[in-house]
């Protein structure tokens, strides 16, 4: 039999030997765990190093952790649709809403002057953040990008020799300021930037011949028929183009502005148009509209370089927060030239009832700003600068962040293939090029993106090679919980140029489409439209990584059936 002893030292050293292999267990669990930990961030640091400039300096995890918990773990990929706005922003707000008491600006009352001197202060924010004063522009707040256009459509002096040139690469926004000059018996014309830029050569070496800016002094806020008076009337022209193209993220050469100014660009595009209707407008006045709605959530625009005459953009692509809210900028020697047909509430100081009588403001935001302005929004504006410009650190390292991240997300998409070697993704824009002087540029610890932008359009291609329709792939990714754009996003002519379609296939598919985003993804195994993923100032390494999981997992290897 066994001793009471002998089972008690039995049981005690079984005991003894589950601690031992408790402990063991616990360090080997330790060293791997320790180990994955070191590998990880070995891996992180070769991260880093490849791509320089992610991360605010480290901030990047506490920023989201901190500012953006309404993401919930969903993988937001469509920055150029929308910015995020972050929860310091709204407290901010709340804040001071609650303890402030703001009102309608046409009036004397304390409100009204509080309300007043905020808005004041939003405008010379706004020209500070863009590097110009208010002795050079004007700030008109619109209720967005497309609101500021159409305002340059309407009241833009036409006649029936201006033209309207734009390139091709153009929000639907931008083209639709076409029918204000066919209304006025004008010409419009799209260009490729190849076509213009060829048209350029035989000019952009020329000194000599270089005409002077536009002569009328900032600050001469007289109307356009004391403008015109007494002098000879010149034929106004309007080129329009994005700073960067919201479908591609292809950039365009900021110096088109200045090539405006010094005559080289009005000679191109008057030899492009010569074509059309033997008018020589070399000599006209020619002025610039620079979209910049996608260009400056991530881009520093400095209007004291580039001095376009038009500036459009919306705020909530910035920083998320407000939303119906956009600016025209106006330069202060072009707002004078301008033919408003209408005035209402606050443009105007005096008006006559049953005479023809209108004295209108002088300053050109009270003239063209009709009614009350959005003030409440106006006022949140300091919140989105303030974001911008002090919590992470400035536009610069904002663009620094995101090129970091589209230069990974190109790298990690252009990985991906199927088994037969047959690439999952085809790519559009200029990323190979801006990537190989990316790797130049990090070796120095500096950016310069002046060709491509935070942005990858795609298509998905099944193994056979043929194209999987857009609309399959935004009703998967939505399972995913992964937002992103596809379709044309308004931008037709990006979209056809990128994808090799012509106007006659265009028009010969449009009876069968509502929108540029529906499901009428595909025709005779044609893309209609692209994926869009686009990056801003919260993106992530983790979003790159959820979408290559979310493309192998559904198309990788596999033939994609139609979406119906």
């Amino acid at each position: 039999m066994i001793s009471h002893q002998n089972l008690f030292d039995h049981k005690s050293n079984k005991r003894n030997t589950i601690k031992r292999f408790c402990l063991v267990f616990a360090i080997i669990i330790g060293i791997v765990v320790l180990s994955v930990s070191i590998t990880s961030h070995i891996a992180y640091k070769r991260f880093l190093n490849k791509y320089f400039g992610y991360g605010y300096d480290g901030m990047i995890e506490r920023l989201i952790h901190k500012e953006m918990s309404h993401l919930k773990g969903e993988v937001y990929l469509d920055y150029t649709g929308s910015g995020l706005y972050t929860k310091s922003q709204i407290d901010s707000c709340d804040k001071m809403l609650k303890s402030n008491l703001y009102c309608n600006a046409h009036s004397r009352a304390p409100c009204s002057l509080r309300t007043e001197k905020e808005i004041d202060a939003a405008r010379k924010m706004v020209l500070e953040f863009f590097n110009t004063t208010s002795s050079e522009y004007s700030v008109i707040f619109t209720s967005g990008t497309t609101q500021g256009l159409k305002m340059i459509g309407e009241y833009f002096p036409w006649s029936e020799k201006s033209a309207f040139v734009y390139t091709t690469h153009n929000h639907n926004s931008v083209l639709g300021v076409r029918k204000y000059a066919q209304h006025n018996g004008g010409l419009f014309k799209a260009f490729e930037q190849s076509e213009i830029e060829s048209a350029l050569e035989p000019y952009i070496t020329e000194n000599d011949d270089i005409e002077e800016p536009l002569s009328s002094s900032p600050g001469n806020f007289d109307s356009w028929d004391d403008f015109t008076s007494d002098k000879e009337i010149k034929i106004s022209n309007l080129f329009a183009y994005p700073a960067e193209c919201n479908f591609s993220g292809i950039k365009y050469p900021l110096e088109w502005v200045n090539m405006i100014e010094d005559g080289s660009m009005k000679k191109a595009l008057s030899d492009l148009l010569v074509v059309e209707d033997e008018i020589d407008r070399q000599n006209d006045d020619w002025y610039t509209i620079l979209d910049v709605a996608a260009f400056v959530p991530t881009n520093k625009l400095d209007l004291s370089q580039v001095p376009a005459d038009f500036v459009v953009l919306s705020f909530y692509k910035m920083f998320g927060y407000p939303t119906g809210l956009g600016a025209l900028l106006i330069r202060q020697d072009v707002a004078s030239r301008l033919k408003k047909p209408y005035f209402g509430g606050g443009s105007v100081g005096i008006v006559g009832c049953r005479e023809d009588f209108c004295q209108e403001k002088p300053r050109p935001s009270d003239r063209l700003e009709d009614g009350t302005v959005g003030f409440l929004n106006i006022i949140a504006l300091k919140e989105g600068f303030k974001l911008l410009s002090e919590t992470l650190g400035g536009i610069e390292k904002v663009e620094q962040h995101v090129a970091a991240v589209t230069r990974y997300a190109y790298d990690q998409l252009s990985l991906l293939y199927h088994d037969n070697g047959i690439p999952l993704v085809q790519i559009y824009g200029n990323h190979e090029i801006q990537w190989t002087k990316y790797q130049d540029m990090t070796s120095n610890n500096s950016i310069s993106l002046d060709i491509q932008g935070g942005i990858l359009s795609f298509s998905v291609l099944n193994p056979d090679g043929s194209f999987v329709g857009y609309y399959t792939v935004q009703d998967l990714s939505a399972r995913h919980n992964i937002h992103l754009r596809t379709g044309m996003v308004c931008n037709p002519g990006a979209c056809y140029s990128l994808l090799g379609l012509n106007e006659t296939q265009v028009c010969e598919f449009a009876s069968n489409k509502e929108s540029c985003g529906d499901d009428v993804d595909m025709m005779n195994g044609l893309p209609l439209g692209t994926v869009r993923v686009s990056f801003g100032f919260a993106s992530t390494k983790d979003d790159v990584d959820a979408l290559v999981r979310f493309l192998i997992s559904e198309f990788q290897n596999s033939l994609t059936v139609p979406f119906e």
